[in-house]
This record gives C-alpha cells, sequence and structure tokens, in this order.
C-alpha cells in the first residue's frame, strides 16, 4: 500500500493550508469533510492494491488465481472424501435382528468433528456378533484418514449396538489443492513447450487430470510400452484413464502401449520443534506454523525428496519463531527421503513451542 489514511488526510490538510494560507479548524466542518474524503481515497488505495495484486499469477489468491489458471487449461484439484468400511457388533449375540440404516455416523476417536457415515443399510441378523459395512466421510481432507484398527465413537447409534472399530484404513481423503501448490503448477506451463509431444507437457497436462496429484513418464523395460506413473489420492477412475490415453496423441500413431503405474508411498511423520519470543496464544500459534509447513509436506511429487532447510524457512516467516528443530521418520541429513518412484505421503505432522 502506498499511503496510509492518515498520511493521505495529512497531505490534503496540507493542500488546504498552503492553498487558504491558514490552518485548518480543529473539528470544524472543512476539517471532517476532508476526513471522508480521505476514507474514500484510502479505500480506493485499498482496493486498487488488491485488483494489482489478483493481476499476476505470482501473488493472485483464490477464485482470481483459479481464472488465470483457466487461461493456461489449468484446473485447481478439488479435494476428496476419505473411504472404508465400518463393523458394528455387540458384545454377545441377541435373537433379533438389528437394523443398522444408510447414514448411521461414527467420529475419529478424539475428534469429534470428523465424522463417517454408513452407505447403505444393513442387518446384524440374530446370532451374529458383528457386521461390516462400506463408509464415506463427511467432509473432504486428508485429515480424515483413519489408520486401521480404530475404536470408533458412535454418534447415533442404532438401538442395541454396543460398538463400531474400523479393521482396515480409512484412505482416499485429500485437501483441495492450496495456492502455493496451485501457483506453482500453473507457472511450470510458462516454461513448457505445451505441443503434447515432448515428455513434460504430458506430464503437465496428465497432472491436470481428476485428482492426479503428479505424474512422471519413463521408458519401460517392456519394448513398445511407456510407464506411466501417478500420485493419486484413491483408485484411477475409467474417466482418469481415458483422460492419460488421450494425453499421448501419437500412441495409436506408433502402437505404443501404456502401463499404468501407482507411485508407492513413503509414510512420514514429522515432528517440529519452535523457539518462539514468547507463548501467548499457544493453539494459535501452533496451528500457523502447521499450516506454513503443511503445504510443503503435501505435495505429493513422485521422486521428490523434501529439503528440511525448505521447512525451516517456512516457519521462520512467522516473526514470533527464532529457531527451528525438525526430526521425523525417513530424514536422513538435511532432506526428508521418499523411495524411487514413489512420493512422500504425510501421515503425521506435530509442532512444539518452547519459549527463548
Amino acid at each position: 500500500m502506498k499511503s496510509t489514511y492518515n498520511e493521505i488526510l495529512q497531505n490534503m490538510k496540507a493542500a488546504y493550508n498552503k492553498e487558504l494560507g491558514r490552518e485548518i479548524a480543529e473539528n470544524s466542518i472543512d476539517e471532517k469533510k476532508l476526513e471522508a474524503i480521505a476514507s474514500e481515497l484510502y479505500g480506493l488505495s485499498c482496493y486498487g492494491d488488491f485488483i494489482l495484486k489478483q493481476a499476476f499469477v505470482q501473488t493472485a489468491t483464490g477464485g482470481y488465481l483459479d481464472r488465470h489458471g483457466a487461461l493456461r487449461d489449468c484446473k485447481r484439484k478439488l479435494g476428496t472424501k476419505a473411504k472404508g468400511t465400518l463393523t458394528f457388533g455387540i458384545n454377545e449375540a441377541i435373537a433379533s435382528d438389528i437394523v443398522i440404516e444408510k447414514g448411521t455416523v461414527c467420529s475419529k476417536p478424539n475428534y469429534p468433528l470428523i465424522q463417517y457415515s454408513t452407505d447403505e443399510t444393513v442387518i446384524l441378523k440374530a446370532g451374529n456378533t458383528s457386521i461390516s459395512v462400506s463408509c464415506t466421510a463427511l467432509g473432504n481432507g486428508e485429515k480424515y484418514n483413519l489408520e486401521g484398527d480404530n475404536l470408533l465413537v458412535l454418534v447415533n447409534p442404532p438401538s442395541g449396538i454396543e460398538y463400531a472399530f474400523n479393521t482396515y484404513p480409512i484412505t482416499g481423503g485429500s485437501d483441495d489443492e492450496s495456492d502455493g501448490s496451485f501457483r506453482k503448477r500453473i507457472m511450470s506451463t510458462f516454461k513448457i513447450p505445451l505441443n503434447y509431444f515432448n515428455k513434460s507437457s504430458i506430464e503437465l497436462e496428465i497432472k491436470n487430470i481428476g485428482n492426479i496429484k503428479d505424474c512422471s513418464i519413463k521408458q519401460s523395460d517392456t519394448p513398445g510400452s511407456v510407464r506411466v506413473i501417478v500420485s493419486c489420492p484413491g483408485e484411477l477412475t475409467s474417466e482418469e484413464l481415458e483422460g492419460i490415453k488421450k494425453a499421448f496423441p501419437q500412441i495409436e500413431l506408433f502402437g505404443v502401449k501404456i502401463r499404468f503405474e501407482y507411485a508407492k508411498k513413503t509414510h512420514v511423520s514429522i515432528k517440529v520443534k519452535a523457539n518462539v519470543d514468547s507463548i501467548s496464544d499457544e493453539a494459535s500459534q501452533k496451528q500457523e506454523i502447521y499450516d506454513n509447513i503443511y503445504e510443503i509436506l503435501t505435495r505429493n511429487k513422485i521422486n521428490y525428496n523434501i529439503s528440511l532447510d525448505e521447512i525451516r524457512k517456512a516457519a521462520l516467516k512467522i516473526d514470533s519463531v527464532q529457531s527451528v528443530e525438525i526430526s521425523g521418520t525417513n530424514v536422513l541429513g538435511d532432506c526428508i527421503l521418499c523411495d524411487g518412484d514413489g512420493y512422500i505421503l504425510l501421515d503425521n505432522l506435530e509442532v512444539e513451542l518452547y519459549e527463548c
């Protein structure tokens, strides 16, 4: 912003004094008029700064960044809902059936707002003690992913049901693509000739399909075929598979076959110890550091080792943070390593605060 409200007002008063040759009277009608005009000019200045910021890919945000993406044929990745299976049960078999209605809700242990709903109505038959049913998270996001063997909280339990758990992980949840990640993807289109005949161009096109987070194209050991390795929160749909095939216009010309592969997941848990000037609001301070780091750790880029220095710099952007210590799984030297043809999948990020 070029000028503050007070600067605008003082400049107007100075011009008034110069033109009339006298000081403007305090609390006079003229002073109030100048204050009203200064307020409007300040509002216009703020709006002008906002418009200027949204005019460029490097600084645009939200819906304005989406418009820049549309000009480069890029769409923001939308979040997905986690899916899995819940098992409902009773401690002892009874002589009557128990109906578990579609829409029965359970919540994640210790997280009452992270909930899962059953996809269909099932019946626990008399004489049985448990039954399983598919479920879907009630919201989008990675926070809905849940490891296996958890005892869940029954939110609206059917009469007679005593417990619910997930034997296998509930997976597939992903967040909406962040502005930072989407901006980098848009910027990359300016560096690559979009002719669909070079490797980078095809990879970029595939990354625009559905919920595919990243793509790596490699020559296959099998003659006449090419490997297409993708990272995505769930299984590829038939539409996504068809979209990948269309990204290779030369396939039919040369009779090349595509081998679809899922990138290997390198599960990591990271702990960040931040030394801050003072701890005034621990929860909000932790969340601010968490948000700055989270985007870096959830890019799902194939064959991409994350530099700890990048994480430190993200945390140190916050004024109160003086230093950062990072530890976790798959940390070697100054990098978080991912497996070959794999990507880093964040299981847990923990932030601790310490006063300097």
